[in-house]
């Protein structure tokens, strides 16, 4: 059932500056609607399970979609849109190898369904995120946007269906579509309140920041991995960065009638070893062991040459020194209790 938690009395139909965010309460959307508000935007959220998210920076409404996928129609006249960035889903590797229905019914079935809403009520301008769970291993080298796509699990197999949909959905009914495939997500706004921004511990790097700071033992997957270091490597960028992206994939398709992909990383390889040293220069000494090796990708790296030129994007605060820190400041503010 449709619950609106927060009314914003603007006249937006002379402004035209709506932007609809599925998942905006989320970890990304959450940063990404700070971003469009300060840029003049009016973010308008929608999501599940809104009572404990923060919704701070435009009007939200809780909406289950697909089951409710009605209730878009009066929000959409509401506020006029004509724009919708999508960032729902469900996103955890390891969940869905163990189930891939969810995945599948959570990424494609709901962004189907919300596609034809938004045709219906002839919103055309649409930006997908996806992920770089796409590509197959790369054996060390840069994935381009024209690399192979061979996903291994159904988190990245059900992005890449989308892709091809939006793909056929831009051809038959012309749609201006963009899909970000974005690499490893981390850091935090730390200009932000925990009121306004998700909070993701689930993600490697706040895993590692916690475990240092409970002084408890962290376990070190991946050994063995033909990388220079014998451990993961992977392409951080903050999530201030991908949050500009997403703006500027924005502009982007206003003016461009077509369907489009750009990896959205930072081209910094960085290994897991790396990330534990990074993490040890604020917090002091870790304390490690080495698990088995994980059946995963080794080497995860973004070519992002495509989103430089022609978008614009430059990944400003994706050094890891910058994810981490931001991470850890972070980490401090919302646990000062936890930590006196």
């Amino acid at each position: 059932m449709q619950k609106e938690t927060e009314i914003f009395d603007i006249d937006i139909k002379s402004i035209n500056r709506s932007v609809l965010v599925i998942g905006g309460a989320g970890y990304i959307g959450s940063h990404l609607c700070k971003l469009l508000a300060k840029n003049g935007y009016i973010p308008v959220v929608v999501d599940r399970n809104l009572k404990n998210k923060p919704v701070a920076f435009g009007p939200s409404f809780d909406i289950d979609l697909p089951t409710n996928i009605q209730a878009l129609d009066a929000v959409i006249k509401r506020y006029n849109i004509d724009s919708c960035i999508h960032l729902a889903g469900s996103s955890s590797v390891s969940k869905s190898v163990k189930n891939p229905g969810l995945f599948y019914r959570n990424n494609i079935a709901t962004t189907l369904a919300l596609l034809d809403k938004l045709i219906a009520n002839d919103v055309k301008t649409f930006v997908f995120s996806s992920t770089a769970s796409v590509y197959a291993d790369s054996d060390l080298n840069k994935c381009m946007e024209t690399s192979l796509a061979q996903p291994r699990n159904a988190y990245g197999s059900s992005k890449l269906a989308v892709e091809s949909i939006l793909k056929d959905y831009s051809r038959a009914y012309d749609i201006n579509c963009v899909a970000l495939r974005y690499f490893n997500v981390a850091g935090y706004d730390i200009e932000a309140g925990s009121e306004q921004i998700r909070y993701q511990p689930n993600k490697l790097i706040d895993i590692i920041i916690d475990t240092a700071h409970k002084n408890q033992t962290f376990k070190i997957n991946g050994d063995g991995h033909p990388t220079k270091d014998g451990t993961c490597v992977r392409d951080y960028v903050h999530v201030m960065d991908v949050a500009e992206a997403n703006i500027k994939a924005l502009h982007y398709c206003r003016d461009n009638k077509n369907f489009e992909i750009f990896n959205i990383g930072s081209g910094i390889p960085t290994s897991n070893l790396e990330v534990i040293n990074e993490v040890q220069r604020h917090l002091g000494k870790i304390n490690t062991e080495v698990g088995d090796a994980r059946k995963e990708v080794s080497h995860s790296l973004a070519d992002i040459t495509k989103a430089k030129e022609i978008l614009d994007w430059v990944p400003a605060q994706s050094s890891i020194d910058k994810v981490v820190s931001s991470a850890v400041k972070w980490y401090n503010m919302t646990h000062k209790k936890e930590l006196q």
